[in-house]
């Protein structure tokens, strides 16, 4: 695939997701999936399934019966404690029992309903929507958790703080969508945007402690490692900042947009574009140690097991595992995970145990797990099977 289809490809990606928050076309994205002992959970479509990670058996599914009241879910869920955290395109967030999948709470709790002479006096007034009424547009983004907050990004531009019973706490508004996770620690929370800024937000109160204007849109969640704090764009560049600061250290120009969120390993980090390239870097001064071409767009989020890193490209869906010290394939050649059907692999991979597990777009099934020794297939979910 040359560097121009990709790019028309991932352009279509890009304007099916805007058309998507705007309201304007039919909601469409990949699964999200995130694992934590012996279940995984994805969201794909109308539902979330609880898998059981043993043999691939479903555990639970959300909502257990068809609803038409639930919207598409697409983001990776998020566990804090017992309760299974999920955004949705519905403008929603919903709290599950982790263990049961029986709803907890939602956020907004409803929906709040007008009279007809009210409709009448927003149309002249146009009422500005207060923050603590819910999301105005779309939750593209997963949510993200830490001690007793979750925050959840939303293409209305706002960063919403909520308590872990779903009251809402405080919001920070950018000047442009929020299509990534934040990423919270106890003080500052950092606010990938849009708008090419990357913010930092006080944690406890919600107000912006700085910015700094990067080259591109930000579409990934930045990772922070010690005293750097590593981010791409979709401007084809991977940014280590200071996380005090914002500061600049080092930069890392790539062959395509930085979509996928970056993997850090002792001193060196791993990242990948959408030209399909793997990079691997020394973290204490930008030095590109080595960089291997691949056979498609690179989206979802790399991981690293037993040396090797773990990839997946978009162009048949196709699964590599490169040794992590020079970026030679471990395995003799690609995994095809579906031949008949997989074309997408945009979801990020997640490792559990000895098992990395990967949820396609357009596959057969919906989630497969692999053996990151060979790459063979250990087992699969299907959810429409009985």
């Amino acid at each position: 695939m040359n560097t121009t289809y990709r790019r028309l490809a991932i352009l279509m990606i890009l304007l099916s997701v805007v058309l998507a928050a705007c309201g304007a076309a039919p909601s469409q994205s990949w699964p999200g999936l995130t694992a934590s002992g012996d279940t995984a959970y994805v969201a794909f479509n109308t539902n979330v399934y609880a898998v059981n990670t043993a043999n691939g058996v479903k555990r639970w599914q959300f909502p257990a019966e068809n609803d038409s009241k639930i919207s598409q879910f697409f983001s990776d869920p998020v566990l804090a404690g017992d309760i299974l955290i999920v955004t949705s395109f519905n403008k929603s967030v919903y709290a599950l029992d982790a263990a049961t999948g029986t709803q907890k709470w939602k956020w907004p709790s409803q929906v709040a309903t007008k009279d007809f002479l009210q409709i009448i006096i927003d149309v002249f007034t146009s009422p500005k929507a207060k923050p603590e009424d819910g999301s105005t547009d779309r939750l593209i983004a997963p949510a993200a958790v830490f001690g007793e907050t979750v925050y959840v990004a939303s293409a209305d531009n706002n960063l919403y703080a909520l308590d872990l019973n779903g009251n809402f706490k405080w919001a920070f508004a950018a000047t442009n969508s929020l299509w990534a996770a934040p990423l919270p620690t106890e003080e500052v929370v950092y606010v990938p945007s849009m708008d090419h800024n990357l913010y930092a937000v006080d944690a406890v109160s919600g107000k912006q402690l700085w910015s700094v204007l990067l080259n591109g849109a930000l579409a990934g969640t930045p990772v922070l490692d010690g005293e750097q704090l590593y981010v791409g764009t979709l401007s084809d560049t991977l940014y280590a900042l200071n996380p005090s600061t914002g500061r600049e250290l080092w930069t890392v120009k790539a062959s395509g947009w930085v979509w996928a969120k970056p993997v850090v390993d002792g001193g060196t980090l791993y990242f990948a574009d959408l030209d399909g390239t793997v990079y691997s870097v020394n973290t204490a001064e930008g030095r590109v140690n080595w960089q291997v071409p691949l056979d498609g767009s690179i989206r979802g989020t790399p991981v690293l097991i037993d040396g090797k890193l773990v990839v997946s490209t978009d162009k048949q869906g196709t699964i590599y595992a490169l040794n992590a010290a020079d970026g030679s394939l471990a395995w003799p050649q690609g995994k095809v995970l579906d031949e008949n059907n997989a074309d997408r692999l945009l979801a990020n991979l997640v490792v559990l145990d000895d098992k990395v597990l990967i949820a396609p777009l357009a596959a057969k099934n919906l989630l497969y797990a692999l053996n990151p020794g060979d790459g063979s297939v250990l087992w699969f979910f299907d959810p429409k099977a009985k």
